[in-house]
């Protein structure tokens, strides 16, 4: 018995590591998109853009340490929003690096994130694989 229970033990925990960190800021993601969704107050603005720092938070040890000669230093969500309403819904995950005036933007994100994306928008004509999608407009 104690063998089983070591063994369950022993895939639990490999199953626990199967959660990458990319998966986590999903997961975290999807679960501001359902609270913000059931919300219709005043206050939802402030959730939404508190959340959209929080999801920013959560995306920096992810992408790692990135520096863009030119650009402040300091990211942002590249996600506009956290409605499935609004017209900026669905943006790919990542961090936007902006000039003041915002007419060069560099959107950082990981190869895991970008293959999530494409698969959220295939029905939407987005190439599935990661070198077809830089090419195409679509990004």
């Amino acid at each position: 018995m104690k063998w089983i229970l070591a063994v369950f033990l022993l895939v639990m925990a490999v199953d626990a590591r199967a959660d990458s960190p990319e998966q986590r800021y999903l997961a975290a993601r999807d679960a501001y998109i359902a609270k913000l969704a059931s919300s219709s107050d005043t206050q939802a603005f402030e959730r939404e853009q508190a959340a959209l720092k929080d999801l920013a938070g959560l995306l920096r040890p992810i992408v790692g340490p990135v520096k863009i000669k030119g650009l402040p230093a300091q990211a942002k969500s590249n996600l506009s929003t956290l409605s499935r309403d609004d017209s900026g819904f669905g943006q790919l995950d990542g961090l936007v690096f902006a000039s003041r005036d915002e007419r060069t933007r560099v959107v950082v994100t990981t190869p895991a994130l970008l293959q999530h994306w494409m698969g959220e928008h295939r029905e939407d004509g987005v190439p599935q694989t990661i070198a077809t999608a830089l090419e195409s407009g679509e990004l």
